[in-house]
């Protein structure tokens, strides 16, 4: 084959192989809904999910409008509780005053900032780290049987 034509068939075979946008979009979907739970104090997860649903974001770029929404409640499900009631909050703001539906792009939006304030230098949560649980507690609800002589 002339080098020209060898080189545009190449492209085409590796356009087919690899650029399918919806291929890539399902590939990114299913890392997401297969991501674990974050945990409140999980700094670094929260930072990756973000990250991954910003990839997701662009690879879907190139898809039709129909085929670009995912099932929020699953990825709301990733969040820690206090996280999903925000969104949950914000969510039905759009709905309610923007008088539009929300979007994959307000959630990947939301998760950013969330991952972003999570991790802020002076007042994140990782400079207080997790919080030890007390043994207290558990004894004052399930007593040490007494000595028996």
């Amino acid at each position: 084959m002339p080098p020209g034509t060898g080189y545009q068939e190449a492209r085409q075979l590796l356009q087919r192989k690899y650029g399918d946008q919806e291929r890539i979009a399902t590939a990114y979907i299913d890392r997401i809904l297969n991501w674990t739970n974050l945990k409140v104090d999980d700094v670094e997860g929260m930072k990756k999910y973000s990250v991954m649903l910003l990839s997701c974001k662009n690879a879907m770029t190139g898809i039709s409008p129909k085929g670009r929404e995912i099932e929020h409640p699953k990825l709301i499900e990733k969040l820690p509780v206090f996280m999903q009631d925000r969104w949950r909050r914000i969510a039905d703001n759009i709905a309610e005053k923007d008088y539009r539906s929300v979007a994959f792009s307000d959630l990947v939006d939301f998760v950013e900032s969330e991952s972003r304030i999570l991790s802020n230098p002076l007042f994140g949560r990782h400079l207080t780290g997790p919080q030890p649980r007390k043994t207290e507690e558990k004894q004052r609800y399930f007593p040490k049987e007494k000595e028996q002589r």
